[in-house]
């Protein structure tokens, strides 16, 4: 509660303990009361509606333009800088922002240099055909920094401390959590279907390398875990991690074992750190403790790891806003996938596989088969299988394996006919 807060609420005081006493005493005096109530509140509400935050920082950017400027023209622009909301308004993107209204130098590099809030914003560069890579003018700033975009003071649009907001803003700087939104247009960050590589989304890049399986203990997320649909089912899916609440999120996980503040952030970045001390056997409450190992890693890749779960959800961008590779770049881009995380093929060797096999690879079903020497462990090893199962149990089993296999813990990939016929082939020929 801040100073003028605790004057209103001096006054209201004032004003019930002033009735209580006076009512039948001296309504005169009560009444006198209330008119000075009264012409006090109007005062404040005067006062907050002439000096608020926004035009304190207004006034100070047209300092700060006054200052920088170089020309005549500069001079007289900074002397009748309009002190106003501003205000992005995209409604494909359901985007209302104000946060311009205070951050007023983004897309001026002549404040590369200046203190926040005025600072320039470099995701705002032009490249070298003039196209504008995120253009604040269209896209606003809580589809990446979330956040409250109406409000125009710092505690209400930031939403940090504002209990049960639903998607406060990324912290910024040594904790800097902004990345998590990049997989919202750049989908190839995340999804198995794409293999991207993006200037300023290093730490999604650097996770998603350790997810798969480029850790000490050389074990991928996908053996336990699903994402996008890839993966076993041993443990929670993440596909939706990122889509949560603060307020489901704490509703739906213990958090007596986390500390300092007891939040989404905390309970997820301390989970990669110590998973048996956030998760650990809970008899009451029919919890069993956690399977998941301690890696061993640092504080950074922990982080890393967070943000790379919270960009996990699904994107409800429109298409017309998404990065988009064409085929081509996308399949050479799955061949050197391939290559790095699994080291069975080329890119040259892959190109020449059958559809089937690389359905195989596409799918991540070496993550649990072995094949010839190569891959899982937790599913039955398919080097001879082509002996073993016919055409119509493989296709029913592609179709539903629980239905041939009651205890089988593969997922149900819902393949077209033709992608499990070229998978069967693929099978046939492992004999």
């Amino acid at each position: 509660m801040n100073t003028l807060e605790m004057i209103v609420v001096g006054i209201l005081v004032v004003s019930f303990l002033g009735t209580l006493a006076l009512w039948k005493r001296d309504k005169a005096a009560l009444y006198a009361i209330f008119s000075l109530s009264l012409v006090a509140l109007f005062g404040i509400t005067t006062w907050q509606d002439m000096t608020p935050e926004w035009k304190g920082y207004q006034r100070e950017y047209a300092k700060l333009l006054m200052e920088k400027a170089k020309t005549q023209q500069e001079k007289e622009d900074a002397a009748n800088f309009p002190i106003e909301i501003r205000q992005i308004w995209n409604d494909e993107l359901k985007i209302a922002d104000r946060c311009t209204s205070c951050h007023l130098g983004t897309e001026n590099p002549d404040m590369a240099d200046a203190p926040e809030p005025f600072r320039y914003h470099p995701a705002a560069h032009v490249d070298e055909q003039g196209a504008i890579y995120h253009d604040f003018n269209k896209i606003g700033c809580t589809i990446c920094h979330q956040g409250q975009g109406r409000a125009t003071d710092v505690v209400n649009s930031h939403a940090v401390h504002i209990h049960h907001w639903e998607f406060p803003m990324y912290p910024v700087g040594e904790k800097s959590m902004v990345q998590a939104s990049c997989a919202q247009c750049h989908e190839g960050l995340t999804k198995p279907e794409g293999y991207e590589i993006l200037k300023g989304a290093e730490m999604i890049m650097d996770a998603r390398d350790f997810a798969a399986g480029q850790n000490d203990l050389e074990i991928e997320c996908t053996a336990c875990h699903t994402i996008y649909g890839i993966g076993e089912v041993v443990a929670p899916d993440l596909g939706e991690y990122g889509a949560r609440t603060e307020h489901e999120f704490e509703g739906t996980h213990n958090m007596d074992h986390v500390e300092g503040h007891k939040d989404m952030y905390n309970w997820t970045y301390q989970h990669f750190l110590e998973p048996k001390k956030i998760s650990p056997a809970d008899p009451a409450h029919g919890q069993e403790e956690t399977i998941m190992p301690e890696f061993g890693m640092s504080e950074e890749m922990a982080h890393k790891l967070t943000t790379w779960v919270y960009s996990m959800k699904e994107s409800n961008i429109p298409v017309k806003y998404r990065y988009r590779p064409d085929a081509e770049t996308l399949e050479a881009k799955r061949g050197a996938l391939q290559q790095e995380i699994a080291g069975l093929y080329t890119p040259e060797e892959y190109a020449q596989l059958s559809e089937g096999e690389k359905l195989f690879l596409k799918y991540n079903c070496w993550v649990c088969h072995t094949v010839k020497g190569k891959g899982g462990k937790l599913a039955p090893d398919l080097t001879k299988v082509g002996t073993r199962r016919t055409d119509d149990w493989m296709l029913k089993h592609f179709k539903d394996p629980r239905s041939v296999t009651q205890k089988s813990f593969m997922p149900q990939f819902n393949l077209s006919q033709v992608q499990m016929d070229e998978l069967t082939a693929y099978l046939k020929t492992l004999q």
